[in-house]
């Protein structure tokens, strides 16, 4: 008997303990569920192991020596390009997205 409820009570946590989102779709029930992250970080999203996406969290940074600016929720899509030929990626922190919707393209022009 003690087993039994030894087995039902680690099937019971593990279910609640290991929920995580699947590559081949997810069966939501409640319509509260949310990716993301409970932390002050951007969210990044790669493929082929390179930067493709950056949503900002709360940051503050400068843009062109101009002076720092709020860039919360800013979103950045496009490749890894350093910054303007300093060698710095766009990706990195405190760098980023220069308007609410940033598409950085081959030559740092949208295409």
């Amino acid at each position: 008997m003690k087993k039994q409820l030894l087995l039902f009570a680690l099937v019971l946590c593990s279910s609640s303990i290991f929920a995580q989102w699947f590559t081949s779709g997810n069966n939501l029930s409640t319509g509260t569920e949310w990716l993301g992250s409970i932390t002050n970080f951007p969210l990044n999203i790669r493929t082929n192991n390179t930067n493709r996406m950056k949503l900002n969290g709360n940051i503050n940074y400068a843009i062109n020596n101009l002076p720092a600016q709020n860039r919360d929720g800013y979103l950045l899509l496009g490749r890894n390009n350093d910054l303007m030929g300093t060698n710095t990626s766009i990706y990195a922190p405190n760098f980023g997205a220069y308007s609410l919707l940033h598409l950085n393209g081959i030559g740092s022009v949208a295409q």
